[in-house]
């Protein structure tokens, strides 16, 4: 998701949007693709045709056309021979696979629930994606090859292998990576069960069980986005005298952001390349259907009435090449409970129904807060809780509805410490519970925003109870300087940061250790 921005047992099923996620490749409005609902395919065609009989075809000799896989780049591609035209052929396709999916199990295994199956067969730390593509923007790729460094296949495998570099190189390690199943081919005038779901990013093929998360891309958007996507998710794929891989803007990127990241050589999909384009947007949107992620940016503040009104913890909108330490720390949750897709299966946070299992819930059982100030009294303010205009998609109603620090609680402290129980970090909405997203501390004259992803980190680390000490800088209190802007920052990396925030003619504001891990963070105001 970006700051801008089904389930099925033998047949595709489109499954409630209650989505975490805003789409950068859509042509739709964020609010408008939570608003829509799935409809079993199944279902659907139950209930409209009447019972569905694709025996004779499934038993035929020959089987159809569009079954028969073509290999490009090594990836299996469907529908190149004979296009996916109907919800008959996505239905005898999705058969196909979970039949395949079928054959690899062990015969205790086959009545079994989808869940004990996929864990059985799908490796814990790896996610399997499928791409379903219109024709006309498969072939786009085709015959932009020469321009664009690559076709269509390529341009997801680079997609892919960026994730997994990120990864690999992220900041606790995150022990995970993405494969690219396939590609589906569907025919330009495919209509789902549901006609809603055609203008949406989400697979209107559906779910089959040999995957963790699918994704539709329905135009060649390279040059002109679609709607509703960012320019700025663009960068580059470039190559340095040492043969690294370099992420960057492209040449002809109107921009001033001269930012680049390094990753080591590499032999897979980004070797060799030059300036090739990546969408970030697009990695993006994967680390929620894939790897089961939040957005950060939903722990921002805006509008509040302290001395720096806004909050922003950097790259929020996760469009850079980079992985947080604390997306690392959630996918490192994710893997102990098996949590794999967001939207293909009960514990993937598009379906998941009991939110005291959510991420946001991680909660020490107490926490000690100091800071440099020494006994200078220490106040934190809890936030009331908004929701969003819509009411009607349970925690949704108030990730989206943001925090009101115009009337907190206020938790006070004495001889420069103060206590939190995890109890004071919950608010009731009704029938839910949930934690705040972001609190303020303030010591002295000194006023700082603690996401509540800093303690989500101690709990998923082992800690039922820590102590936090803050160190605040020297930084004058300017007037001018209204945004406070925080980083999670490997131990390692915390002298080149320092360094570079600098040359930038910043100081640091704050910083505090993660008790138990070799996170800090970092805090610096801007205007």
């Amino acid at each position: 998701m970006s700051g801008d921005s089904s389930n099925i047992e033998n047949v595709p099923v489109l499954t409630p949007n209650k989505a975490i996620t805003k789409p950068r490749t859509s042509t739709m409005s964020r609010r408008d693709f939570l608003k829509l609902t799935g409809l079993g395919l199944g279902a659907y065609l139950a209930k409209k045709t009447g019972a569905v009989d694709f025996g004779a075809s499934w038993l035929g000799l020959e089987s159809p056309e569009f079954l028969k896989p073509e290999f490009v780049h090594g990836i299996e591609v469907y529908g190149l021979k004979k296009e996916i035209e109907t919800i008959s052929d996505a239905v005898l396709l999705y058969r196909d696979f979970d039949k395949k999916f079928d054959d690899k199990l062990d015969e205790t295994l086959l009545h079994k629930d989808k869940v004990e199956q996929r864990e059985s067969i799908l490796e814990r730390n790896k996610r399997y994606l499928e791409v379903v593509v219109k024709k006309s923007a498969y072939e786009s790729f085709l015959n932009r090859q020469q321009e664009t460094g690559c076709d269509f296949v390529e341009w997801i495998q680079m997609h892919v292998d960026l994730m997994n570099r990120m990864a690999e190189n992220s900041k606790p390690s995150a022990d995970i990576s993405t494969h690219l199943l396939r590609v589906v081919v569907i025919s330009d005038d495919f209509r789902a069960a549901d006609p809603r779901s055609d203008n949406l990013t989400i697979s209107p093929t559906g779910f089959s069980k040999d995957m963790d998360a699918t994704w539709f891309i329905q135009e060649d958007y390279r040059i002109k986005p679609p709607l509703g996507s960012s320019p700025n998710s663009f960068y580059a794929v470039h190559q340095d005298e040492n043969g690294n891989q370099v992420i960057k803007r492209p040449k002809d990127y109107d921009t001033d952001d001269k930012r680049e990241w390094t990753f080591p050589n590499k032999n897979d999909s980004l070797k060799d390349k030059e300036d090739v384009w990546i969408d970030m947007g697009l990695i993006h949107e994967w680390l929620h259907q894939a790897w089961n992620l939040p957005d950060i940016y939903w722990m921002d503040v805006n509008n509040s009435p302290f001395r720096q009104s806004e909050f922003r913890i950097d790259n929020s909108g996760q469009i850079e090449p980079l992985l947080s330490p604390y997306l690392s720390y959630l996918i490192k949750r994710a893997n102990l409970r098996n949590q794999r897709g967001f939207r293909t299966e009960p514990e993937g946070y598009g379906l998941m129904k009991n939110y005291e299992n959510f991420w946001f819930n991680e909660l020490p059982n107490e926490i000690r807060l100091s800071t440099s100030n020494g006994t200078e009294p220490i106040s934190v303010y809890i936030p009331t809780l908004i929701r969003s205009d819509d009411n009607s998609y349970g925690y949704l109603g108030i990730y989206y509805g943001g925090t009101d620090f115009n009337s907190p609680a206020e938790l006070a402290g004495t001889n420069g410490e103060v206590l939190i129980k995890d109890q004071v970090l919950r608010k009731r909405d009704g029938n839910l519970v949930y934690p705040v997203n972001t609190i303020l501390v303030r010591a002295g004259q000194k006023e700082l925003y603690m996401p509540i992803a800093i303690i989500n980190i101690s709990k998923i680390s082992g800690q039922n109870i820590v102590s936090y000490n803050v160190e605040f800088g020297d930084t004058p209190e300017d007037p001018n300087m209204r945004t406070q802007m925080m980083k999670f920052i490997d131990s390692s990396d915390l002298d080149k940061f320092t360094e570079a925030l600098q040359s930038q003619g910043q100081k640091i504001f704050a910083k505090m250790k993660i008790s138990g891990t070799a996170t800090y963070c970092v805090w610096w105001l801007q205007e």
